[in-house]
């Protein structure tokens, strides 16, 4: 499966540069079920489960570690 960069110029009001952004995006139209993938992952978490987790270690005095997975897919090959 292959993989595309996307570039975009945020631009401020007043029609000056704000900042340029670039996103890496796989080409998911090219996949072919049970050969590319079987399962995917989303790192997005309900606000609820942050509260009973922390809840949790707070009660039973557990320690408590935090994992950035914000950028482990560039870990992997795409």
């Amino acid at each position: 499966m292959g993989c595309k960069w996307i570039f975009k110029i945020k631009r401020h009001s007043d029609g000056s540069i704000a900042r340029h952004k670039a996103w890496l995006v796989a080409k998911g139209f090219s996949q072919e079920p049970g050969l590319d993938c079987g399962d995917t992952f989303s790192p997005m978490v309900k606000l609820a489960t942050v509260h009973l987790v922390l809840a949790l270690t707070a009660h039973f005095n557990w320690p408590l570690r935090q994992l950035d997975v914000k950028n482990a897919f560039l870990h992997d090959i795409l």
